[in-house]
């Protein structure tokens, strides 16, 4: 420290003295002229520096002229006393004047060109004729002097707000000056005092460090200069003092306070405050004194909780939480519950005020049974006639916030009613139900919640789940669901049920648990068991787990509302319907036989009836479906007879599994196969034959497809009447003819793929093909062909068949000279009789084909008398010769 005094840092300030520049003051003054003209710059305040040292100084102006022979005056000596702070216990006030300061030095030791010994040890001395606290209340019993007094306190506590550090700068004598001063330092505490620091005179008051400051005839300015029009300006002598705006009702209740009890003097309230304030430790000479202020008017009751809005109360907590030691924590903690046990709280203001008690609960020991105090405040309450909901609840929320787990404030607070006779879940005609009753509701809930066991069984009636709960919750719990079903008035029922389920905190144990003791009971509260109802569907349908428990205590309770809600799954958003049926037989297993027994069908037809337009999805379904027990076998047939009536005999798409699944299934149940089904297979048959033989014409699967077709095709129930006959007989046809040249497998096909008497059919519309494909080479071998089937099968007579020749021909436009041209040309008909040879293995049927030619050209002839003009146009039928 000595270092750093010897340095001279940070007291500068306190050993600078401007002499006044004023002509009426001698320039080399004698020490009574020094003395009493002059003026004396005294400066109390805390030095900057990291000792935290509060200084008190005195700077005597001395005049003396140095060196010998000059006539420079300006000398002064400058007496600075530095001690640390936590040593100040008196007002720096006192010491003002204090004879402890060194005013003068006399010549010779000026002179003296040895260094002076130092000074003595000084005791320092309060100023023997210092103001007492008497004194300021006498000074400002003056009307005027309150209230300059009170704008002065205000303009302290507020100087340093808007950012730029205010000065308070008083035009008055330094006797008042020295009142001013002092009744400022006795409003607060003597650590506050120190705080903010004055001075007696200053050249140049902007520039100066002080916080109060007196005003002289001596300043380099005036108070109405611009230099200080930034800052507090008092002159009492003209009653000027500075204008302020938004000032806080807090801090002018403060101000008052410290202006009534100075003016009456009732300083025993003041130096209570004070009090207050140094065992909260509070220091700070700023705006917030007044909010310390309003926490003490409310441990002292003058000051109600209820009057505080919620920032008010934020503002007062955050003191309390800074501050407070733990006697003050108790007493507001006290003085709080005592207050929201009588009023009605804002909400904003009731929020804070449970928040900073629960921390003042959690951080004072003494306060170890406020959970046992709110308890029973709690239990007073609630068993008072007369006590309004609001202050129940405030209390409440006080205490859960207390409450810590594993101690819930509810289950606490239930088990303590449940004993009392006097309480118990009353429900009257009234629109909605009383407090208590929510209360008592939410009591019931909370010690579900907090007594729930471990190992509570699923899928078992609620009262089995209930009998594991201990004999107090359990017993309540039955009085509350006796209560709620018998209720006369359903709809207050229904609300307290519904501020139950809210009170559980979304538990789907204790919830369901709760729904299954209702639904238990006879359903005479139908609107309760319809809520009931409601909501533990919704719990079901949202969450898969508990599904099949759901399911199973439901069957023993009520099996048309286990019934309900399985079919009410397959109609949740967007279910799956395979899903929801594997899901369905899965759980049906899980379930009593006898309710499977009674439902399954039901359950089989609703899952059937919900959309699956494909097959695939149709087989599978059934699939699962017909193995639901309960499931009939003419049920089974009846959704098979469905899937049929989908199909159409030409719908060869279908793949051939289900197909082949859906007759075995009608030859399992020993039922008619549908003539559909027959015709479709015999369809897909012929054609994947005609594939085989695109791909292996020598196979021996084509083979067997083949004798399979012929075999079919004998009892095939197809004649011109069935539906779509045309169409099928045309794809059976397109089919034959794509292979007819292959071998002579492919080449009976037309003679046996459908019924006898439709074969001249199915001959006709190959050859109407065939010659549509415009080779004429095919065409008179597949007439070649058909003629050998009047020899063998005499399916039709020769002028038939040339009929059938010559009008396709005649669709082609194609002459009959043309069609004697190239009957005419050797090489044509030989390489026709080889490619028959080597397709039947026999002789051609030249007498047969011939007397067919001739009738074919006969037919031609007649039709080209018939209508000379149709053949203008002739396509270029016979250049496409190529074997195809």
């Amino acid at each position: 420290m000595k270092q750093w005094l010897d340095n001279g840092n940070a007291i500068g300030s306190m050993q600078s003295y401007q002499p006044p520049r004023d002509e009426s003051l001698p320039i080399l003054p004698s020490k009574e002229e020094a003395q009493s003209l002059y003026p004396h710059a005294q400066y109390f305040g805390i030095i900057d520096g990291p000792d935290n040292l509060y200084g008190l100084s005195m700077n005597s102006y001395i005049g003396r002229d140095y060196p010998e022979g000059s006539v420079r005056g300006g000398n002064f000596v400058s007496h600075v006393l530095a001690l640390p702070a936590s040593d100040v216990d008196t007002y720096p006030c006192a010491f003002i004047n204090s004879s402890s300061f060194l005013r003068w030095i006399d010549a010779e030791t000026v002179r003296n060109p040895e260094r002076p010994q130092p000074l003595d040890e000084i005791n320092l001395q309060p100023n023997a004729s210092g103001h007492t606290l008497d004194d300021i209340c006498e000074f400002l019993d003056d009307d005027s002097h309150a209230e300059m007094y009170a704008r002065m306190l205000t303009c302290l506590l507020t100087r340093t707000e808007g950012g730029y550090p205010k000065k308070i700068i008083i035009n008055d004598s330094e006797e008042n000056f020295i009142l001013w001063v002092s009744a400022l330092e006795y409003a607060l505490t003597v650590r506050q005092s120190l705080d903010w620091s004055f001075s007696f005179y200053e050249y140049n008051p902007a520039n100066a460090s002080a916080d109060v400051i007196r005003a002289t005839d001596f300043m380099q300015c005036n108070l109405h200069d611009s230099l200080l029009s930034a800052h507090f300006i008092f002159d009492p002598s003209k009653e000027e003092m500075p204008q302020l705006d938004n000032i806080s009702e807090d801090l002018d209740n403060f101000v008052d306070f410290v202006v009534t009890t100075l003016r009456y003097k009732v300083t025993e309230n003041l130096i209570s405050f004070r009090d207050f304030l140094n065992k909260i430790s509070f220091k700070h000479v700023d705006s917030s004194v007044a909010t310390a202020y309003t926490l003490y008017s409310i441990i002292n009751k003058a000051t109600y909780i209820n009057e505080l809005d919620a920032n008010h109360m934020a503002q007062v907590c955050d003191i309390l939480k800074k501050y407070a030691c733990e006697s003050q924590s108790v007493a507001f903690f006290t003085v709080a519950v005592d207050c929201m046990s009588q009023c009605r709280l804002k909400d904003g203001t009731l929020n804070t005020l449970v928040t900073a008690l629960a921390n003042v609960v959690e951080t004072t020991p003494s306060l170890n049974d406020a959970p046992e105090t709110l308890l029973n405040i709690l239990i007073e309450k609630f068993t008072q006639v007369g006590t309004e909901q609001a202050i129940y609840e405030q209390i409440h929320a006080l205490a859960a916030q207390i409450f810590k787990a594993p101690r819930n404030v509810d289950a606490e607070l239930f088990r303590s009613i449940a004993q009392l006779q006097s309480a118990k879940l009353q429900l009257t005609n009234n629109p909605k139900p009383s407090w208590n009753a929510y209360a008592y509701a939410s009591m019931t809930a909370a010690a579900l919640c907090a007594n729930k066991p471990t190992n509570i069984p699923k899928g078992v009636l609620g009262s089995a789940m209930l009998s594991c709960f201990d004999n107090i919750t359990t017993s309540t719990t039955k009085k509350v669901i006796t209560t709620l079903v018998n209720a006369t008035n359903a709809t207050q029922s229904v609300e307290l049920y519904q501020h139950i389920i809210r009170s559980l905190h979304a538990d789907l144990d204790l919830s369901i648990m709760f729904d299954l003791l209702i639904l238990e009971q006879d359903d005479r509260n139908r609107e309760l068991s319809k809520a009931t109802t409601n909501h533990l569907l919704n719990a079901y349908l949202q969450t898969n787990n508990i599904r099949v428990a759901c399911l199973q205590s439901l069957v023993d309770i009520n099996a048309d509302i286990a019934c309900n809600f399985i079919t009410q799954l397959s109609q949740y958003e967007q279910t799956n319907v395979l899903e929801y049926a594997n899901w369905l037989a899965n759980t049906c297993n899980q379930l009593p036989a006898a309710f499977v027994k009674e439902y399954g069908q039901y359950f089989a037809q609703t899952t059937w009836e919900l959309p699956h337009e494909d097959l695939v999805t149709s087989k599978k379904l059934l699939q699962i479906l017909a193995n639901i027990p309960g499931v009939s076998d003419e049920w089974s047939i009846t959704a098979l007879e469905q899937i049929t009536q989908q199909l159409s005999i030409i719908q060869t798409q279908i793949p051939t599994d289900i197909l082949n699944w859906m007759l075995k299934i009608f030859t399992y149940f020993k039922v008619e196969t549908p003539t559909k089904l027959i015709l479709l297979a015999h369809l897909k048959l012929v054609e994947q034959a005609c594939n085989e033989a695109h791909k292996n014409p020598l196979s021996a699967e084509l083979r067997t497809m083949c004798k399979q077709i012929q075999l079919q095709s004998r009892t095939l129930p197809l004649n011109q009447t069935t539906p779509q006959f045309n169409q099928y007989l045309s794809m059976i046809s397109q089919n034959v003819a794509s292979v007819i040249f292959i071998n002579e497998y492919c080449t009976d096909l037309q003679s046996y793929a459908v019924p006898q008497h439709l074969k001249s059919c199915l001959v006709s519309c190959v050859l109407k093909l065939i010659v549509e494909d415009e080779n004429f080479e095919n065409s008179l071998l597949l007439l070649a062909i058909d003629a050998s089937l009047i020899n063998k099968e005499n399916l039709f007579s020769t002028q038939q068949l040339a009929g059938f020749f010559a009008k396709h021909l005649i669709s082609k436009k194609v002459k009959s000279s043309h069609v004697v041209k190239f009957c005419q040309n050797s090489a044509h008909m030989k390489k026709i009789m080889q490619r028959y040879t080597k397709l039947q293995k026999g002789s051609f049927p030249a007498k047969t084909f011939d007397e067919i030619m001739s009738k074919i050209v006969q037919n031609l002839e007649k039709y080209e008398k018939e209508n000379p003009t149709f053949f203008t146009s002739v396509k270029n039928f016979f250049g496409n010769n190529k074997q195809k």
